[in-house]
C-alpha cells in the first residue's frame, strides 16, 4: 500500500511537471506567434509611461480630462512631426539621390587614396596589401543594386504601410492605457495585502518612471546630436549634410550600436574630400 500511494504521488508529480513544462514551452510558442503584437503592445506601454507626466501636467494646467489631454499632446506630437517630415524630407530625398549619382566620384576618390597607401606601406613597410575592387566593378554593382532598389520599392512600400499602422496601433494602445493605468493598476493587486499592494504599485511605478525616462532621455538625445551634426557637417562643409545627419540621429537610438554605425557614413564621406576632412569630421 505504502509503494502504491507513493507511486501516485510519483506519477501526479511527474505529470504536473509534464503539465508545467508543455504549458510553458506552449506559452512561448504563443508569444512567437504573437510577437509583432506584444512588441508593440510592450512599446506603447513604455510610450505611455514616457508620455504619462506630460499628459498629467497638460491635465492639471489647461484643467482638460484625461482623454482631452492625451489627445492634445498626440496632435502637438502629430503637428511637429508632420511639419518637421514636410520640412526635411524633400532634402533628404534630393541627398539621398545625388549621394548616389555621386558614389562613383566618391568611390574613385577613395581607389586612389587606397593605391597610394598600398604602394607606401609596400616601399616603407614591405606590407602587400591586396587590391581594391576597380572602379567598373564598383560602378556594375551599385548599378545592379540601384535597379533592385527600384525593383523592390512597391515591396518597400508596403513594409512601411505595416510599419505606420504598427505605430498608429501603438499610438491607439498607449492611449487607452493612458486612460485605463489607473484603475487597472488599482484592480490587479486586490487579491493581494496591503503591504504587498504597495509594493506592486511602487514596483510599477518604478519601471514606468525607468523605462519612461530611457525612452525620453533617448530621443531628445538623437534630436540633439542630428542638430549638433548638421551644424557641424555644413561647417565643414560636407555635402548633404541633412541626410548624413538624419542617418546619424536616427541610428543613435539603436543601443549599444547605433552611435557606433551614426558616426561611419559622415566620416567617410569626409575622406573622400580629403584626409584633412575627414580627421576633422572625426
Amino acid at each position: 500500500m505504502g509503494r502504491e500511494a507513493l507511486s501516485s504521488k510519483d506519477a501526479l508529480r511527474i505529470v504536473a511537471r509534464t503539465v508545467l513544462v508543455v504549458g510553458t514551452l506552449a506559452a512561448f510558442y504563443l508569444l512567437f506567434v504573437l510577437r509583432r503584437l506584444v512588441l508593440t503592445l510592450f512599446v506603447a506601454i513604455i510610450f505611455a509611461s514616457a508620455v504619462r507626466p506630460v499628459v498629467s501636467l497638460v491635465e492639471r494646467r489647461l484643467r482638460l480630462s484625461r482623454s482631452a489631454a492625451a489627445l492634445t499632446l498626440y496632435s502637438l506630437v502629430a503637428l511637429v512631426v508632420l511639419a518637421g517630415t514636410a520640412a526635411i524630407a524633400p532634402s533628404i530625398l534630393g541627398d539621398a539621390m545625388a549621394l548616389v549619382e555621386r558614389s562613383s566620384e566618391v568611390y574613385a576618390r577613395w581607389y586612389d587614396l587606397a593605391i597610394a597607401l598600398r604602394a607606401d606601406a609596400h616601399v616603407h613597410l614591405g606590407l602587400v596589401l591586396p587590391m581594391p575592387p576597380p572602379q567598373p566593378q564598383v560602378n556594375a554593382w551599385i548599378a545592379t543594386v540601384a535597379a533592385r532598389f527600384q525593383q523592390a520599392l512597391p515591396q518597400y512600400a508596403l513594409k512601411t504601410g505595416a510599419m505606420l499602422a504598427d505605430v498608429a496601433l501603438g499610438l491607439l494602445v498607449a492611449y487607452y492605457w493612458l486612460e485605463v493605468r489607473d484603475e487597472l493598476l488599482a484592480y490587479i493587486p486586490q487579491v493581494l495585502s496591503p503591504a504587498q499592494r504597495d509594493r506592486f504599485l511602487a514596483i510599477c511605478d518604478d519601471i514606468e518612471h525607468v523605462l519612461g525616462g530611457y525612452l525620453g532621455g533617448q530621443l531628445l538625445l538623437s534630436l540633439l546630436i542630428a542638430v549638433v551634426s548638421l551644424l557641424l557637417f555644413v561647417a565643414v562643409g560636407l555635402p548633404d549634410p541633412v541626410l548624413l545627419a538624419f542617418v546619424g540621429g536616427l541610428l543613435h537610438v539603436i543601443p549599444l550600436i547605433g552611435a557606433t554605425l551614426g558616426v561611419i557614413p559622415p566620416i567617410l564621406v569626409a575622406v573622400s574630400i580629403s584626409p584633412a576632412t575627414g580627421l576633422i569630421t572625426a
